[in-house]
């Protein structure tokens, strides 16, 4: 657990997802504190909105959540793991040492859960697909975060009909509610700030803010435009995040490095600021070399070489991206769908001109679609990546 591997404290959950709302009759929630279940303060009233997912109930992941439209005492994931973030950093800063936090939110993930009345400021939001997209894709391109020139994939055109009013507007009401739950973050991460400011730590913090992936298929492509796919998929909308950092006096404000890094870059950044080196021995065991590169020139201004090769494996899918242009997939999409096909499948882009994964040119090149995926393999050899379809005969079929 967390405090036996480094961690002076830890709240939270052990796996990924729960729900958010837990009432004073949820005595078997899921949150733990050290190593044992967490007493949770009910000091606060929500008026509870949850959304009814009829696929989770039938893998019997999330029940349907009892306290939907009722008021009453409660403790909201987003709020209370923040509270305790809030106590950790007082504490912290009662000692000279420097001190690392991670704060790891559940939210947006499933179940979609969140106070009625940011639901409820959300519903008008989404009436309007079409032009709530376009706003998304022009909002990019206003803040130079999408080239003006590039192509991207429409999903909500004028004449988009969809099966049945009732799955249009479910649709609109989980885009409602994922935005609610984004607005929550967004308040407690200024708590975060608030409360640095007020222990003196805020000037000599720094802050990065991310998330693991794109946003989920729950919420559909919609919340990566304009980039393709979601989460699980290999596609930029699946692996291409924000990540945004606050330093005083370090990082200028307001200001945009287009420099690419990955989450195992974090780890070398971090040694490097505090001045340490990474051992070449723990616990008498040799460590493996770090994969990532300290991103402090980024974060100080300074444009850096992208790296050579980044890759990724999920369920099935591999993906190598080469100078950060030639992005190769194998066999990409959803592993039900994909493991039907009795060949493998390339799909090859250039995101220098189609960031956006428009025109596939796999065909086109064939020997640089070769070269990439022989990279691909050995580094598959070397990480000892097993077939996905070996790992499933260990795992329960909700799994796939």
């Amino acid at each position: 657990l967390p405090e036996q591997r480094g961690f002076d404290r830890f709240f939270g959950l052990l796996g990924g997802e729960a729900h958010f709302f837990i009432q004073p009759s949820d005595a078997n929630h899921m949150y733990v504190e050290g190593n044992q279940p967490a007493e949770l303060p009910m000091d606060r009233t929500y008026t509870m909105h949850c959304v009814y997912d009829e696929q989770a109930e039938e893998n019997e992941r999330y029940p349907y959540h009892p306290g939907h439209g009722t008021t009453g005492p409660a403790w909201y994931a987003t709020d209370g793991v923040t509270d305790e973030a809030i106590d950790m950093i007082k504490s912290a800063q009662s000692d000279e040492n420097p001190f690392f936090l991670y704060l790891s939110y559940q939210a947006p993930h499933l179940p979609l859960q969140a106070p009625e009345e940011l639901v409820q400021k959300y519903k008008g939001r989404y009436d309007n697909l079409t032009e709530v997209e376009r706003n998304r894709v022009t909002g990019l391109i206003e803040r130079d975060l999408y080239p003006e020139d590039a192509p991207w994939q429409q999903d909500f055109g004028e004449h988009r009909r969809f099966p049945s009013e009732e799955q249009e507007a479910e649709l609109k009401h989980r885009f409602a509610v994922h935005a609610a739950m984004m607005e929550n973050v967004d308040e407690n991460v200024g708590r975060v700030l608030d409360t640095l400011e007020e222990t003196g730590g805020l000037d000599n913090t720094l802050i990065i803010y991310f998330s693991d992936n794109g946003a989920a298929a729950h919420v559909g492509d919609m919340m990566n435009k304009p980039y393709r796919g979601c989460k699980a998929l290999l596609w930029e909308g699946g692996t291409k995040t924000h990540c945004i950092a606050y330093w005083k006096d370090h990082i200028p404000g307001g200001s945009i490095n287009h420099s690419v890094g990955w989450v195992g870059d974090l780890m070398p950044t971090f040694f490097e600021l505090a001045n340490v080196d990474y051992p070449t021995q723990f616990r008498g065991r040799m460590t493996e070399p770090l994969d990532g590169r300290s991103l402090l020139p980024a974060l100080t201004g300074t444009a850096m070489e992208p790296p050579e090769t980044l890759f990724w494996n999920d369920r099935g899918q591999q993906t190598v991206l080469h100078e950060v242009r030639w992005k190769l997939l194998i066999n990409p999409g959803w592993y039900g769908q994909t493991s039907q096909n009795p060949e493998t499948v390339y799909e090859l882009y250039d995101l220098e001109s189609d960031p956006a994964e428009t025109n596939d040119i796999a065909k086109e090149w064939p020997e640089r679609v070769e070269t990439l995926a022989a990279k691909c393999r050995e580094w598959q050899e070397h990480q000892q990546i097993k077939e996905y379809a070996e790992i499933l005969k260990l795992r329960p079929s909700h799994m796939q």
